[in-house]
């Protein structure tokens, strides 16, 4: 039973449903009964190991590509991911920097920098731009299986974690859009499986 268990669960959940055991009066064991909404307990299990995860890819071409954007606002496009900064985001032509580094993922690396007559470099990317900029990522390449329209774009933070983006679905084009305020690494990611697992434990 363990041995099955290991090949449906991760970790956390594994050290959760031990904790649920517990010894009755005749030595043996069983299962006590777990109380509380349903969602709860998944959201406990999860909490540790991320509610998603980054879609594996293949066939991904690696690259970067630069433009210098100012007021008037711009484009930039790699393969099939692009950057559309409208008309009043920079106040000055800013350097804007797309990156492709992750070959097993589908995830694009965004800056967005200024010089100033002083030489000093400023990270407008961080910094948040006037208004905000439309990114739209492809995932014809992704690899996994998975319900197109359970995709996401998150903000794929430096400590490891992701926050999911309110996010426009186009399955038929196979194409994700999403609004950003700052720039930063951002990818394509989908739901973690947990039914099976929720399903095992009741």
């Amino acid at each position: 039973m363990q041995r099955k268990w290991m090949k449906r669960a991760t970790m956390p959940v594994l050290a959760l449903v031990l904790a649920l055991w517990s010894c009755d009066s005749t030595g043996g064991r069983e299962l006590q009964a777990v109380t509380g909404p349903r969602e709860n307990i998944v959201g406990s299990v999860l909490g540790s190991v991320g509610r998603y995860r980054l879609v594996g890819a293949s066939g991904v071409s690696t690259g970067s590509v630069t433009a210098v954007i100012g007021s008037q606002g711009g484009t930039l496009q790699l393969g099939e991911h692009e950057l559309a900064v409208p008309a009043g985001a920079v106040t000055a032509p800013t350097v804007f920097t797309l990156r492709v580094d992750d070959g097993e993922h589908i995830r694009v690396d965004l800056t967005a920098t200024r010089t100033l007559a002083t030489g000093e470099v400023v990270d407008v990317g961080a910094r948040g731009f006037g208004r905000p900029l439309r990114l739209k990522l492809g995932f014809a390449r992704a690899s996994d299986s998975f319900d197109p329209n359970q995709l996401r774009i998150v903000w794929a933070r430096p400590d490891g974690t992701l926050e999911v983006l309110a996010t426009e679905v186009n399955p038929s084009g196979k194409q994700l859009r999403a609004d950003l305020q700052h720039f930063s690494g951002y990818a394509v990611a989908v739901p973690r499986v947990v039914d099976d697992v929720v399903d095992y434990i009741f």
